[in-house]
């Protein structure tokens, strides 16, 4: 089996039959495995006892996963991308996004493949048009999918 059917496989199981992702055999691999690792950040979630809802960007419960492809801005509503709102008890709420641009500690822009972020940082920055702040991103995932091995070289000291 192609790694694209397993990883899209992976991808169908951990968001179940209710919510089909926009991704299909023919999605890039790198895409793939974006939402691939989207969905451990999930099951890691659910065993630490949180509740998960599937929203559009609009705010409304979402019909299907749609996943970002390219970096995007939390308050892009371009297409209805979709993002995890994770609610733990007794917690402040937070949001799992694929794809979306952070600002860094300097105003500089970054992206992250897999984020997940306060609630309440992110419902600014979609109101105010501004990119969510670094520092209230509590995980940031950048993702590599390689279809070749990797090889290291060592380095030679000359002395």
């Amino acid at each position: 089996m192609p790694i694209t059917d397993e990883l899209l496989n992976e991808i169908r199981a951990a968001l179940g039959s209710a919510l089909p992702p926009s991704l299909s055999n023919a999605s890039a691999a790198s895409d793939l495995f974006e939402a691939y690792i989207l969905t451990l950040v999930l099951r890691a979630a659910q065993a630490e006892g949180a509740t998960i809802t599937y929203l559009d960007a609009s705010g409304t419960p979402a019909p299907a996963f749609i996943f970002r492809t390219s970096p995007g801005y939390i308050w892009s509503t371009t297409q209805p991308y979709t993002y995890a709102l994770l609610t733990f008890s007794g917690m402040e709420r937070l949001e799992t996004h694929v794809g979306v641009r952070v600002a860094g500690k300097s105003g500089v822009l970054h992206e992250f493949d897999v984020c997940v972020i306060r609630q309440s940082e992110a419902d600014t920055a979609r109101q105010n048009h501004v990119h969510p702040r670094s520092s209230k991103v509590l995980i940031g995932v950048e993702c590599k999918f390689y279809t070749t091995g990797l090889s290291l070289i060592a380095a030679k000291i000359i002395h």
